[in-house]
């Protein structure tokens, strides 16, 4: 442990209950499920963490807002759009793991202005494989085995 925590902890019960009523006083207190608050006793539990610790839980905390942010975008944009669109547009970014800032309301442009036309299929009539006919005038003759009396009558 760090010599800081050390010496904070030996006089953290003395200091701790003159933090937790400076805490309260600037607003940092917790409130409870009956509506009441609670002082966050400041100093009387040091908490320490490695860089690593710190940096994944940052990392995490930041894809959380990331996503609150997301979906209240995608619940002011379904007020735009419509949510079978923007259901069709959070599937389309899942899919195609387009997850990004503004993505969702790209996609959401390009489908709505963009007109679909017909569907162009392949068929026998309008194909664009060549075939087999190609191939036909690189025929070789055929190789013809030479004749075995002994092998026919052995059939």
């Amino acid at each position: 442990m760090l010599p800081q925590f050390q010496a904070l902890l030996k006089c953290a019960a003395a200091i701790a209950p003159r933090l937790s009523a400076l805490a309260s006083q600037g607003g940092l207190a917790v409130t409870r499920p009956d509506g009441s608050t609670q002082p966050i006793p400041v100093g009387a539990t040091p908490v320490v963490l490695s860089a690593a610790q710190v940096a994944t839980r940052r990392e995490v905390s930041a894809h959380i807002a990331a996503a609150g942010f997301k979906m209240a975008q995608a619940v002011a944009l379904s007020k735009l759009f419509g949510a079978t669109e923007v259901d069709w547009a959070l599937g389309h970014t899942a899919v195609h793991a387009r997850f990004a800032h503004g993505d969702l309301a790209s996609i959401l442009d390009h489908h709505t202005a963009t007109t679909t036309g017909p569907d162009h299929r392949a068929g026998e009539d309008g194909s664009l494989t060549q075939g087999t006919s190609g191939w036909a005038a690189l025929r070789m003759p055929a190789i013809e085995e030479p004749y075995d009396d002994e092998q026919e009558a052995a059939l």
